[in-house]
């Protein structure tokens, strides 16, 4: 079954596209991951964090940059947030 990821705010997903290209080219392959996937895509690609939130690590030039989702299974979906 494939998942819809959408973002959280218009804002969320201007901060990603701000993002180093690298950092950026490795989140969408991640994003895509979780499309693919859903919920039962875990390490090394997903951190399940608790109470249904999960993170995705991009590193770049020794930086790493978080990065937040959450499922909403009842639609098949999950959300990036940034916080």
């Amino acid at each position: 079954m494939e998942w819809t990821v959408t973002f959280y705010s218009e804002n969320v997903r201007d901060e990603i596209f701000k993002l180093p290209p690298k950092v950026q080219a490795k989140l969408i392959r991640e994003m895509e991951m979780v499309k693919d996937y859903g919920p039962t895509l875990g390490l090394p690609h997903v951190r399940m964090m608790g109470d249904g939130l999960n993170e995705i690590r991009a590193k770049a030039r020794m930086v790493a940059h978080d990065h937040f989702f959450a499922y909403r299974k009842a639609r098949n979906s999950s959300f990036f947030i940034r916080l």
